[in-house]
């Protein structure tokens, strides 16, 4: 009795959901799916015009040092790279991050089956904890104001859309000082239950590109630790 009584309401619900979906007018559906891609438009163009300021940036930077180079050879600024404001080359680790191969429909879990802006955080914090000097995540420098977020299933680093696989880039790093954090183990045991993809590996002569925004930051102070890393 008692499961004939669950079944009729779960029928009565599902039921409900239906009608109430079939006396929505079709003028209203018709609006939703305008605005829908009216907004998906909006943030196709928004995106567009980052990646054109951005590159309006990098040529006004690039002609601001021509400049300066031209007026003779200057004293290099320790604390700018420390910024994060000049390209480095060295010795690192590579890390790949990528979503399962297979993806469930059910939405209630599928987000187990994505890399998420928490899964690259974790792991960017972990490789400056192994040493690292200077991380990129798909070519975009990772600095003390870097967000690092999600924008419904898109990852955005330094407010710019990004798609995976995520190749995140460590001058300095040791491969053994990240496979040992906390933040590593746990990450790779959710890879292992949901398939995704978690690879780390040493590599030579890496570069890691300069910071292509505005630093905001006033005044800064850089912090070493006792054993002078």
């Amino acid at each position: 009795m008692t499961v004939a009584l669950t079944l009729a309401a779960v029928c009565g619900v599902v039921g409900f959901g239906v009608a109430t979906a079939a006396l929505i007018p079709p003028e209203h559906r018709q609006a939703a799916e305008t605005r829908r891609g009216d907004l998906q438009g909006l943030v196709r163009t928004r995106q567009a015009d980052i990646e054109d300021l951005t590159a309006h940036a990098a040529e006004v930077r690039t002609a601001i040092e021509e400049a300066l180079s031209a007026t003779g050879p200057a004293e290099p600024d320790p604390n700018r790279a420390l910024a994060g404001g000049t390209a480095l080359r060295g010795d690192g680790v590579v890390v790949v991050l990528d979503d399962a191969a297979e993806i469930p429909d059910d939405p209630a879990v599928a987000a187990a089956h994505r890399i998420v802006d928490r899964d690259i955080l974790d792991v960017v914090n972990a490789l400056f904890a192994s040493g690292a000097d200077a991380v990129a995540v798909n070519g975009s420098r990772v600095v003390a104001t870097t967000p690092i977020r999600n924008a419904g299933r898109v990852v955005t680093v330094n407010f710019r859309p990004l798609s995976p696989p995520f190749e995140i880039i460590a001058i300095g790093a040791r491969a053994g000082a990240l496979e040992s954090t906390s933040a590593w183990l746990q990450l790779r045991d959710w890879a292992g239950l949901f398939n995704l993809g978690v690879t780390a590996r040493t590599a030579r002569d890496l570069e890691v590109p300069a910071f292509e925004g505005r630093l905001r930051t006033q005044a800064a102070v850089p912090v070493f630790s006792t054993g002078g890393g």
